[in-house]
């Protein structure tokens, strides 16, 4: 859980913390994890996917099975999250608690806030929580 803070840190938002662990809890328990065997039949077609889009490169990211499906603690797409991950990355980069921390924050900060995913975690958005705080802070 270390990692959460560490990687909200990183990304100048040290509130979305609480977050972050809210959705390595529901995805892994927090436990460093592979490939998340529910979604492993995924691999192949995300693969080929983002192949196709030029967003992973098959000369040094080949297909291996399951292996671009969904992994690590935060419960990433391998395949998906190449904007925040180096060119020629392996999938098992996410595997590491701290990277896969650092992708879910960046992530968060990108997805959740403005309007909330599915892989967001329920409850107050950042905005509802400030909204609420300026609201209590008038009336009391």
């Amino acid at each position: 859980m270390d990692a959460a803070y560490v990687a909200a840190a990183a990304v100048g938002r040290i509130d979305i913390a609480p977050q972050l662990i809210r959705i390595c809890m529901r995805e892994s328990r927090c436990n460093r994890v592979g490939i998340h065997k529910r979604d492993e039949h995924i691999s192949r077609r995300e693969w080929r996917g983002q192949v196709r889009l030029g967003h992973l490169d098959p000369k040094c990211q080949p297909y291996g099975d399951g292996g671009w499906a969904t992994r690590g603690p935060w419960g990433l797409s391998a395949g998906a999250h190449w904007q925040y991950l180096p060119a020629c990355y392996s999938p098992e980069i996410l595997d590491v608690p701290i990277v896969s921390a650092y992708v879910a924050a960046q992530k968060y900060v990108k997805q959740c806030e403005p309007r909330r995913r599915r892989w967001c975690p329920k409850g107050k958005r950042r905005d509802q929580v400030v909204a609420d705080r300026r609201r209590n802070a008038a009336q009391g």
